[in-house]
């Protein structure tokens, strides 16, 4: 999740629960973006404001916008852009099918961009939504692209970050491979962060690499960010990711 949204909605949240304010029911809605909001986050941010949160996706190039309707499906807005989704061999992806978005943007009037590739991985809705908008609907935002981690005995993985979903207290997570029998956890952990969060980290990467492989788990104010203001949630260090007998 995203640093300024962590910081602005989400742990309020969770200290307005802990301490169990009464927060004002003025609030209509809290609209995210930036960074998938999973469903604990969401649950959340809604128990303790007292409001429902509506999602949204865009990007800082003015490629594509999509919101949340009140049934809970992401609109894209074709107005803003025409985006694809689309296979590794660069074929149209078919709806319920995860593959790359690409987007041509058309609402700026300098440097265009055309069939721009987002980084991001997607997946178009197989059916059309009960609110009756015929805008396209996404039915998820699976994240990022991001590096593979390859195991010792060749295998690749992909999102292989999903290892932190569902840890509450750990508020960002990094996993970086530095050699095939090595992976380092860096996370930011929460205040109740302790040592069952820590093996439950080792057991989840050994659980899909193998017991050999060694986890260390790195505690970290902050994971770095790029240019744009996002971490990469899988880094490889391998110089060849070819395990060789």
């Amino acid at each position: 999740m995203d640093d300024r949204l962590r910081r602005l909605v989400l742990s309020p949240a969770r200290s307005v629960l802990n301490q169990k304010l009464d927060f004002p029911s003025s609030i209509a809605a809290i609209i995210t973006t930036s960074e998938k909001v999973t469903p604990e986050m969401r649950g959340v941010i809604e128990r303790a404001f007292r409001c429902r949160v509506y999602e949204e996706y865009g990007t800082v190039e003015n490629v594509l916008y999509a919101s949340e309707c009140e049934y809970g499906s992401l609109h894209l807005s074709p107005d803003v852009g025409i985006v694809e989704i689309l296979r590794e061999d660069g074929l149209p992806a078919e709806p319920g099918e995860t593959g790359e978005v690409v987007a041509t943007g058309l609402l700026r009037t300098y440097q265009p961009f055309v069939r721009y590739r987002l980084g991001d991985v997607a997946t178009f809705s197989e059916r059309p939504c009960a609110c009756g908008r015929s805008m396209p609907v996404l039915q998820e935002v699976v994240g990022r692209i991001e590096d593979v981690v390859v195991g010792a005995d060749g295998r690749e993985m992909v999102r292989f970050h999903g290892i932190f979903v569902d840890q509450p207290q750990i508020r960002e997570g990094q996993i970086v491979q530095e050699t095939h029998n090595r992976i380092r956890a860096r996370i930011v952990p929460g205040d109740a962060f302790g040592d069952s969060d820590r093996d439950e980290i080792v057991r989840r990467i050994q659980q899909r690499l193998g017991p050999a492989v060694e986890v260390i788990v790195e505690t970290v104010d902050v994971i770095p960010r790029t240019a744009a203001g996002k971490f990469q949630a899988v880094v490889s260090l391998l110089d060849d990711p070819v395990v060789r007998e």
